[in-house]
């Protein structure tokens, strides 16, 4: 059966260009600061026999969609994947390491990602750092500080779990292949997202996801900020 993995991150952090790597496919939409995924999308992929099902989902920290739009997307293509007797198997996140380390709107995205995971599943995720095929020769050793910083402090998830992996992906084929297999080690049948369980308990509907705990907590943000909590 396929490995499914969820690719999460904020706009223009290389899940786009991770999937466009691993597919060999022009027509997939990458972007800088703007959105080019709007809605999830999902891609098939053998590797060495292995079968995959990579979902790409619109990016965290834009305004078209929103957080909880994003929530919503991804709830709408866990419910496709729940009518084909399939679930999320494992996720990537994707940050800049060019972003340095993680403050503020990074570390928001980061917080909600981890209300998404729960404790149980934590082991199934890896975090991919990118953008490295633009770091010079001059910048290589102040990034790879911050990718070990990254290691050690703000991936460390916390809560007794086992550390997630922390990868390299350099915008080609050989480490979106290592980041896969990675997946496709710790992949855990028994244990699911708690964004997929909290829906399946929430009964799926349009308003589920902002009932989740992720949801939630997206919403007591956009409310003591004084934005609309309304999902797009």
């Amino acid at each position: 059966m396929a490995v499914v993995i969820l690719l999460v991150g904020p706009t223009g952090s290389g899940r786009s260009s991770f999937v466009k790597a691993i597919t060999g496919r022009e027509d997939v939409g990458v972007g800088d600061v703007r959105p080019c995924t709007l809605k999830c999308a999902t891609y098939d992929v053998e590797i060495g026999g292995g079968k995959f099902i990579l979902i790409d989902t619109p990016g965290f920290g834009s305004s078209v969609p929103t957080n909880l739009g994003v929530l919503k997307s991804i709830s709408e293509e866990m419910s496709n994947l729940r009518l084909r007797k399939l679930k999320v198997n494992a996720s990537i996140f994707f940050h800049r390491i060019t972003d340095g380390r993680m403050t503020g709107t990074v570390a928001q995205n980061l917080d909600t990602f981890k209300k998404m995971c729960g404790d149980g599943f934590f082991p199934q995720v890896a975090f991919a750092t990118t953008h490295w095929d633009i770091v010079g020769p001059n910048g290589q050793p102040r990034y790879d500080s911050i990718h070990a910083e990254l290691k050690r402090k703000h991936m460390n998830l916390g809560s007794g779990a086992v550390n997630s992996a922390v990868h390299k992906f350099k915008n080609d084929w050989e480490s979106a292949v290592r980041l896969l297999k990675h997946c496709e080690t710790v992949k855990n049948p028994s244990v699911e997202m708690l964004f997929a369980t909290e829906l399946e308990s929430k009964g799926w509907g349009p308003k589920a996801a902002q009932k989740t705990t992720a949801g939630r907590a997206e919403v007591k943000r956009k409310s003591a900020g004084g934005g609309s909590c309304q999902i797009l």
